[in-house]
């Protein structure tokens, strides 16, 4: 089968599952699906990504810019499950607006977030009284070493019931950039036009 007849046949795969959604669920959310079909009909059977996620809905294109940030596993579970919604790092970052969220090792994302505000630095104290914020533990916030007195301050917090794979690059530490992977950008278009 040539390429330009399996191009052809996802297209038309894209298109009836976007007739479907838009006949029977009128969500903001299915506007990421409409633009994704637009921008493959604009590469005409090409491998090539002739428009950019750019002109996608704010989301994407915040996600595409800023990247995703990682996460060790007990916290970013406690973020997906609702309990808390500030992180801990040891400085503030430029980026703004929504970000991917990864479990350290995973090599996936979990979910997504916006960066409503930055506090900080925080005091030892301040600390202990927004422990409800981030759930860090008394005993580690009391140690003469600890350092993590920035809080990123998360909203609009959204968990993958499937996690999206990526492939982590060396030197990805505390950021990964995904908005370099168009695979991933595309699963993460479908993903939040179907939740």
């Amino acid at each position: 089968m040539s390429l330009a007849i399996i191009t052809l046949l996802v297209l038309l795969t894209l298109y009836a599952i976007y007739f479907y959604d838009k006949c029977y669920n009128n969500s903001k959310k299915h506007l990421s699906l409409q633009q994704y079909l637009k921008q493959e009909s604009a590469n005409n059977g090409t491998n090539e990504t002739s428009q950019s996620f750019s002109d996608q809905e704010p989301m994407l294109r915040q996600i595409k810019e800023n990247g995703a940030l990682i996460f060790e596993e007990h916290k970013l579970r406690g973020i997906l499950d609702g309990k808390y919604y500030w992180e801990l790092r040891t400085n503030k970052y430029k980026k703004k607006g929504y970000i991917g969220l990864i479990i350290k090792g995973s090599k996936e994302v979990s979910g997504v977030a916006k960066i409503a505000a930055y506090h900080g630095p925080l005091s030892k104290e301040e600390l202990k009284d927004n422990k409800d914020k981030h759930g860090v533990l008394l005993k580690q916030i009391n140690q003469s070493d600890f350092k993590h007195n920035i809080a990123i301050e998360l909203a609009e917090i959204i968990r993958f019931e499937r996690p999206i794979p990526y492939e982590h690059k060396p030197g990805a530490v505390m950021w990964v950039k995904i908005g370099e992977q168009d695979d991933v950008m595309q699963a993460l278009a479908k993903t939040l036009s179907n939740d």
